[in-house]
């Protein structure tokens, strides 16, 4: 996938590096330079909202940085563009090209984790016990796409992706691999040839489920 870096040219580099290594091709532009004003460093804390309290004080990305604390808008940032059941490599090249570390995104990641584990035990406690449906009259869950996902899929190529999961029998992590590679390996607007292609490369025109690397 193309990513363009345009955060100043020494972070810039850093981050290119960081998307080369996992296989991304980045486009360094940077917009931005950084430069010494020659000015005294200020002597008292800034007037800003973000310091009104401490609660708001470690929401700032440097106290972040300092405490290791992950904040709550940034987890619920992430749950809201990637859906449940999303390849954790996706959040990463997503979190490398808004300049975090290696050592601060395993952390957002673990956060993450967590606080989507902690959902699910909520969830489950919370409804009421039914009998298990039978093998042959279980549905598959249902996948409603993300809206980035309507962004990039056409209507017909996201229905044709369906037909092929209820077809093969795919599981929803089978099914969460195949959008991924196509996200990834598909640029622009994604038909239903370009689907079918990427299915016939990685053997999922059969009924087996496809193996994703």
């Amino acid at each position: 996938m193309r990513v363009l870096v345009t955060r100043p040219e020494k972070q810039a580099e850093r981050t290119a590096e960081r998307l080369r290594a996992l296989g991304h091709a980045p486009l360094v532009a940077p917009v931005l330079r950084i430069e010494p004003t020659g000015d005294p460093p200020p002597t008292s804390r800034p007037s800003s909202p973000g310091w009104s309290d401490a609660g708001r004080a470690r929401s700032m990305p440097g106290v972040e940085e300092a405490t290791g604390e992950v904040p709550d808008a940034l987890l619920a940032e992430l749950r809201d563009r990637f859906p449940a059941g999303t390849d954790p490599a996706a959040v990463r090249v997503y979190l490398a090209a808004r300049g975090f570390g290696d050592d601060r995104i395993a952390r957002i990641l673990s956060a993450l984790a967590a606080r989507a584990a902690g959902g699910a035990a909520r969830d489950a406690t919370a409804a009421s016990p039914s009998p298990a449906p039978e093998p042959d009259d279980e549905l598959p869950p249902l996948r409603v796409a993300a809206p980035y996902e309507r962004v990039r899929f056409t209507t017909e190529a996201w229905g044709q992706l369906l037909r092929q999961r209820d077809a093969a029998g795919w599981s929803l992590a089978e099914l969460e691999q195949v959008i991924e590679r196509a996200l990834l390996h598909i640029d622009g607007r994604i038909a239903v040839d370009d689907l079918r292609t990427l299915l016939d490369g990685v053997g999922a025109g059969s009924a087996d489920p496809p193996t994703v690397h």
